[in-house]
């Protein structure tokens, strides 16, 4: 059988580190290679570490062109630097339709030979940014034999609430002249999958989840001290001053246990933490996934915080890991959403409105008795196993096989 060839074109590929690489290394690492020979065309960063030797893959990488470009922000960068990037990045967000100018071109023209070389079958371009399928876009114009198109969106563009509305109309343009060669379009979630099918009302748009990416087993443990676990920062509106508010509440009635201790990995201190619960807060310096994932299977609870965020579908990378560690999750979130919805779908844990004090104060209590009484959720390990990303890549593929066959 002769392998059919894809393009994988993402500004976001190994070896960068952040969750939307994790979803292009997945997609990279988990089609299937009897079937499939895969190209990617990724982002040359001005420094970049050795290439993986983990894909079974070409790997091309593009530069973007100009002065007039995104900076990237680095944890090293002091105040002045960082402050200097962002007012370069708000200045060409206002001129530049792309992030990365000349990039999108780079990709176009890197397309073209690629396909004079080895025919396309099929690309998939994944947003954000849009250059990735601007890219894709400038090529398909051009070339006569076209190739089956998949646009994977992480995020919504046109029906984004928070969009100023110049870059609505941006998006808007662009997705009027995407539909004209799209085939399919993948996303993360099906309220975003809903969106996008009133925008691209003639193409097959599928869920496409994010998931965990590792082969640890659930541990058989009870802390001596019941011991709750955040992953992750705390920005904006996602705090946890509601919890806060909660715990002491519980111990102003006298219902706050003494043994208990909440860990915060990876988590910076912007936010205020009460006096009385400051002996129970453990902070844990940042650590690779790895090392992290085998923190939440230790656990006793993993601690989900989730504002509203004014849109649906958000899940939050992290709670596929804290499903495969079959703990009991505690979710302190918008109870209308993906997320509580895959919680109580999975027997994950217990929910509570973010802004609902008492509601978070009963789920805390009820997280704490099966630490009391070692009583262990009904977790399924099979129903676990479909929230792997080899599974969801296997959902991509049911896709691309169809699109290949029309």
């Amino acid at each position: 059988m002769t392998k059919k060839h894809i393009v994988l074109v993402t500004r976001w590929f190994y070896p960068e580190n952040n969750v939307a690489t994790n979803r292009m290394n997945a997609f990279a690492k988990y089609l299937d290679r009897d079937r499939f020979e895969l190209t990617v065309i990724g982002f040359l960063e001005e420094e970049m570490k050795p290439q993986s030797t983990d894909f079974d893959a070409t790997v091309y990488r593009e530069k973007g062109g100009g002065l007039m470009k995104t900076r990237r922000q680095k944890r090293s960068d002091g105040k002045f630097v960082h402050n200097l990037k962002s007012v370069n990045n708000i200045l060409v967000s206002r001129i530049k339709k792309e992030e990365y100018p000349g990039w999108a071109r780079n990709v176009g023209k890197r397309l073209t030979i690629i396909h004079k070389e080895t025919p396309i079958d099929l690309i998939i371009s994944s947003y954000g940014p849009m250059d990735a399928h601007l890219g894709a876009l400038k090529f398909l114009r051009k070339v006569t034999e076209k190739p089956k198109w998949i646009l994977d969106m992480r995020d919504e563009m046109s029906t984004n609430p928070f969009l100023s509305d110049r870059k609505k109309k941006e998006f808007e343009h662009f997705e009027r002249s995407a539909s004209k060669f799209a085939s399919g379009v993948t996303t993360v979630s099906m309220p975003i999958v809903e969106a996008f099918k009133k925008t691209f009302p003639n193409v097959d748009c599928i869920e496409v989840r994010n998931g965990f990416d590792h082969s640890e087993v659930p541990l058989d443990n009870f802390n001596d001290v019941f011991t709750l676990l955040y992953a992750g920062s705390f920005y904006g509106e996602r705090k946890p001053n509601t919890f806060f508010e909660a715990l002491l509440e519980l111990k102003a009635e006298g219902q706050l246990p003494e043994k208990w201790v909440f860990k915060l990995l990876g988590t910076n201190k912007n936010f205020k933490i009460p006096t009385v619960l400051a002996p129970h807060l453990q902070f844990v310096p940042p650590c690779e996934n790895s090392q992290a994932v085998r923190e939440m299977f230790k656990a006793d609870c993993n601690v989900l915080i989730h504002p509203p965020m004014g849109v649906k579908g958000v899940y939050t990378g992290k709670l596929f890991e804290y499903v495969s560690a079959h703990k009991p999750i505690l979710g302190i979130l918008d109870p209308k959403d993906v997320a509580a919805d895959l919680i109580l779908e999975h027997k994950a844990g217990f929910i509570a409105d973010f802004y609902t004090i008492p509601e978070i104060k009963t789920a805390f209590l009820e997280a704490y008795a099966c630490w009391a009484s070692k009583r262990r959720l009904p977790f399924d390990p099979i129903q676990t196993a479909t929230l792997h990303r080899k599974h969801q890549v296997k959902v991509l593929e049911t896709l691309i096989t169809k699109l290949l066959s029309e």
